[in-house]
């Protein structure tokens, strides 16, 4: 009986200990803001590869509001111009903030790669959210990149649509539809 309980003890205390320093989801949302608010641009830079999504979006909505004032530091990690249909987040980053070039892309459609967390079924929440048309769950492909291609509402404007997708955490990567030749 005595070594019973001495078992138990450990496994309480392991359980106390979990429970009491775990944050709410709310806490570590604002403490992640806090952190992304005072980090340098470097740092902002170095988040938009993090394996954690809200750090990524919360990033990328950070140089966003940065703007310009990003723009050096970002082209000395490698930023350039969008010009794939696989971009880094970097570059579709880099492309907002200077302004997207007129080029050889719809400007009523883009590309959308889910974060591997987002649930293929969510695409209708995410539609509503940013302004496109949903797909069918269906016709998400998890195996290429980007996942799906969606059709802005009418009356959206592309940038505003990227913009915003690219500070969901829902979201690993967007991209421009280039017309084929």
């Amino acid at each position: 009986m005595k070594y019973a309980h001495a078992r138990l003890v450990p496994s309480a205390l392991v359980l106390i200990v979990a429970l009491g320093s775990h944050r709410s989801r709310a806490e570590s949302e604002a403490h992640l803001a806090e952190r992304v608010a005072l980090a340098p641009v470097s740092d902002l830079v170095k988040m938009l590869d993090s394996r954690n999504r809200q750090q990524r979006a919360a990033a990328s909505a950070a140089l966003l509001r940065i703007g310009e004032g990003a723009l050096p530091e970002m082209v000395q990690a490698g930023a350039k111009p969008v010009s794939t249909n696989s971009p880094k987040r970097i570059d579709m980053l880099y492309s907002l903030i200077k302004g997207l070039d007129p080029g050889m892309y719809q400007p009523d459609s883009l590309g959308i790669t889910l974060d591997e967390k987002t649930d293929r079924n969510s695409i209708g929440k995410l539609a509503a959210r940013h302004g496109f048309v949903a797909p069918d769950p269906d016709s998400i492909n998890r195996q290429s990149q980007p996942n799906c291609h969606v059709t802005l509402q009418e009356g959206t404007k592309l940038e505003s649509v990227l913009r915003s997708l690219m500070t969901d955490p829902a979201i690993r990567i967007v991209n421009l539809n280039y017309f084929d030749y």
